[in-house]
């Protein structure tokens, strides 16, 4: 796998789908995968002409030199020797069967619901399993940050691209990828946690610019604090480092007593039998 993808570089990639993801990943790649002041890739990096708004503001922002706008789904087939697959789940049997993939041909595979090998018989088989890597990015990839989950581990090396922007964690199986998968929804519950921050603090008197300013950054920096973490053990230290009496331990214990960390088990639960649900379909 790692030599038939290469280094970005040798490669001419096209962005299936101009959605949240796909276009994060354009950012990240132009903003934060360059080597000494310049911009990684040799190719312009093709893009979906579906959103047609978001793919002009990309050109806009990066150049015609680095960002171009396919005429369609198949031309951008067409011009591209590996295709990022970035549909929403709903698009995914609608589109891909549509389009002529060629034999031998590369995926990324961003599709949350979709395995790798449902991608290739959407593909008529044009596109191998094994030519395929799932990846599970975030926005956040856009500026840099967060971390790409991907499967299978061995290839590593043909995402070296996106390490060059942040973290990547490879799984063995596809069954520990759909599981890891399940982190990513902590995304809009931690989203809806300022959101409701924010509202306690304005409520209560605090001006609305100042609450959203001083809870962004509150939180990011409270973030730092577990990144890189090596084992579980870590989270559990953090939270046993709080003051006893103090009001950080107070609202954990809140939360204990109400349920709320019973339920996000159950939450990812329930995330977890929905992938496998859409795993077991054919």
């Amino acid at each position: 796998m790692a030599d038939e993808f290469g280094p970005l570089g040798g490669r001419s990639l096209g962005f299936l789908g101009c959605g949240t993801i796909n276009v994060a990943l354009v950012r990240g790649i132009l903003r934060h995968g360059a080597k000494d002041g310049e911009l990684a890739p040799k190719f312009p990096l093709v893009v979906s002409p579906r959103n047609a708004e978001k793919a002009a503001a990309l050109v806009q922002e990066f150049g015609e030199q680095y960002v171009k706008i396919a005429a369609d789904n198949q031309a951008l087939i067409d011009g591209s020797e590996v295709v990022v697959v970035g549909l929403t789940p709903p698009l995914v049997p609608e589109v891909l069967p549509q389009l002529k993939f060629r034999s031998g041909q590369r995926m990324i595979n961003v599709v949350a619901t979709c395995s790798n090998d449902q991608m290739a018989e959407l593909t008529e088989g044009a596109v191998a399993p094994g030519s395929i890597v799932k990846i599970i990015p975030l926005p956040c990839f856009a500026h840099g940050k967060g971390v790409v989950s991907f499967f299978p581990d061995t290839s590593v090396q043909a995402l070296s691209f996106l390490r060059t922007v942040s973290p990547c964690v490879g799984v063995k199986t596809v069954d520990q990828m759909r599981t890891l998968t399940t982190a990513g929804a902590l995304m809009g519950p931690y989203y809806q946690y300022l959101a409701t921050s924010c509202k306690f603090l304005t409520d209560n008197g605090v001006d609305p610019e100042v609450a959203a300013a001083y809870l962004g950054d509150l939180l990011l920096g409270v973030a730092h604090d577990s990144a890189g973490a090596s084992t579980p053990q870590r989270f559990t230290d953090l939270v046993e480092e709080q003051t006893p009496g103090g009001i950080n331990l107070q609202m954990v214990q809140h939360l204990q007593s109400t349920g709320a960390y019973d339920e996000l088990y159950k939450g990812m639960g329930g995330v977890l039998e929905r992938l496998n649900k859409a795993a077991a379909q054919k």
